[in-house]
């Protein structure tokens, strides 16, 4: 769990339908886990995102704050909801894979799980650490 701490800023962000059309980019963005397992994300919506269904169903601007536990064997990071902007956020679990590469961190999450949409949508996103954990 210590190698999520600290804060994270968005690299890159999209989504894709089962197809692997892009349908969402996220533009800007920050991502934050503490010691004591509390997390707090927020993102932009980019106006570029070429599905204006899925801009809708999430609106502009994602954000959310909660606790977070770490299952090393399946390699998933769990985020449970405890407050949001976006409807139907709040109490929902939303798993996500993840993945390390240096000072980045890589999220698979499946939209599906989190809105209600395209149930083969998935999303990548891409954070870099600032600074020190």
């Amino acid at each position: 769990m210590k190698a999520f701490h600290g804060t994270w800023r968005l690299v890159s962000g999209r989504a894709c339908d089962a197809t692997g059309r892009p349908t969402l980019v996220v533009s800007d963005g920050v991502l934050h886990y503490t010691s004591t397992g509390l997390v707090a994300a927020q993102c932009v919506v980019s106006s570029d995102s070429p599905d204006p269904a899925v801009r809708a169903a999430l609106g502009g601007y994602v954000a959310y704050f909660g606790t977070y536990t770490v299952d090393e064997a399946t390699r998933t990071v769990a985020h449970r909801i405890r407050g949001s902007n976006v409807p139907g956020y709040v109490g929902k679990v939303l798993p996500r894979e993840y993945a390390f590469s240096g000072d980045r961190l890589t999220l698979l999450a499946r939209l599906a799980d989190q809105v209600e949409i395209d149930p083969g949508m998935r999303a990548e996103i891409v954070w870099e650490r600032v600074g020190d954990r």
